[in-house]
């Protein structure tokens, strides 16, 4: 039995029938058990989840204590990150996710630290913005003058120097960049379905621990 579980056409059965259920109510008029049938699975992700979540805190204590054991490189930061994590998980079960006791947490580490993040990570998206607006042809040419101008409707310094490119870069964002973007979704919405179709294929097994290469396919 444990053998059938791990074969690969079994997963990919299960994994075809599941999509089958996920995607088809999407596209087309379905009797209502299958739209039942659909709600049940997708409620079922709680649970799942719940699971997900349980095995992820499991591994994470097995991987601290392993590491602070061995004493290895940077063990003491593991040991505080294990406490903390240990911490936020009682004291949320315990006393509520509104307790003073676990908010105060994270209003005084968790949200300073993500601004902190946020402020370094802001260096490097203006040195990598430097090197990709640097003009070399018309392509480069029109990124660097679209990037200026919706700057210059976004930015209030800009707005006082230059309050004349304001309108331009509020059309460019709102016509070009929206035009832009509609066709990312749609790129998106088509890779969805083609993936759906590989489900229900049964080609798409990468999800499931197996790789194939191109040949195959």
């Amino acid at each position: 039995m444990s053998s059938l579980l791990k074969r690969k056409e079994f997963l990919l059965i299960i994994l075809a029938i599941i999509s089958f259920f996920i995607y088809i109510p999407y596209y087309f008029h379905v009797p209502e058990f299958m739209i039942d049938i659909e709600t049940v699975l997708r409620s079922s992700t709680t649970p799942i989840n719940a699971v997900a979540a349980a095995l992820g805190v499991y591994y994470m204590t097995r991987r601290v204590i392993t590491k602070v054991s061995q004493r290895g490189k940077g063990w003491y930061y593991q040991l505080l990150m294990g406490a903390c994590a240990w911490y936020m998980i009682i004291v949320g079960l315990a006393l509520g996710r509104e307790h003073i006791a676990f908010v105060a947490p994270s209003e005084m580490f968790i949200v300073p630290g993500d601004a902190t993040i946020y402020a370094i990570i802001c260096f490097y998206l203006v040195s990598s913005s430097a090197r990709a607006f640097k003009v070399k042809d018309i392509s480069s040419g029109l990124l660097f003058t679209a990037a200026v101008l919706v700057i210059a409707q976004r930015s209030p310094l800009f707005q006082a120097v230059f309050p004349q490119l304001s309108p331009i870069g509020e059309w460019v964002y709102k016509y070009v960049t929206m035009a832009a973007g509609r066709v990312f979704s749609i790129s998106a919405g088509l890779g969805g379905i083609v993936l759906a179709v590989r489900l229900l294929m049964g080609k798409e097994s990468s999800m499931l621990g197996f790789f194939t290469s191109r040949e195959e396919d």
